[in-house]
């Protein structure tokens, strides 16, 4: 037993290697929460793909779209850390996680996809391309209360900032 605690990432390949898609999933995870743990973002980030491959396996659910919508927040944050925010890598499983939380009906996971998709446009410089994605962020708050942080203005700065591209680059 003391070996199994000690080395989650052995047994889950074991459980995968086995066809035992939810025991490598939920062994998949574990490893990625201890590497997590320690700080040791690469191997993280890749436990939780392995755990990934292992959630997809299992038949489409809608308990399966929120399985995945909470692994895919993990999986999001060490890449994050590991790729960078606008990676390529980031920008997909973002993009996906939005798409699971809008089906899901998730409004907190939605609203927090929705502004990482927003932030990853102001910060690759893509104002125009934030615009309509803070005019969504400003529905879900009205739609729900205040579902974002309280001073947290997106509309007006990613449209401030639209304009401030459209003057100097004659957009």
């Amino acid at each position: 037993m003391a070996g199994q605690a000690a080395q989650p990432a052995v047994l889950a390949r074991h459980w995968a290697e086995a066809g035992e898609a939810e025991a490598a999933l939920a062994t998949w995870r574990k490893a990625g929460d201890g590497a997590r743990a320690r700080n040791a973002h690469k191997e993280s980030r890749e436990a939780y793909r392995h755990a990934l491959s292992a959630l997809r396996i299992l038949p489409d659910s809608p308990e399966r779209d929120a399985r995945e919508l909470e692994l895919l927040g993990s999986l999001i944050e060490m890449t994050w850390v590991t790729e960078g925010f606008i990676a390529p890598n980031t920008v997909e499983l973002s993009g996906r996680a939005r798409e699971l939380a809008e089906r899901t009906g998730d409004l907190p996971k939605l609203v927090r996809q929705v502004r990482t998709a927003w932030v990853t446009r102001v910060f690759s410089g893509e104002y125009l391309a934030a615009a309509p994605l803070a005019d969504q962020l400003s529905e879900l708050a009205e739609r729900d209360g205040d579902v974002l942080a309280p001073g947290v203005e997106p509309q007006q700065v990613v449209l401030g900032k639209a304009e401030a591209a459209d003057g100097w680059l004659g957009l």
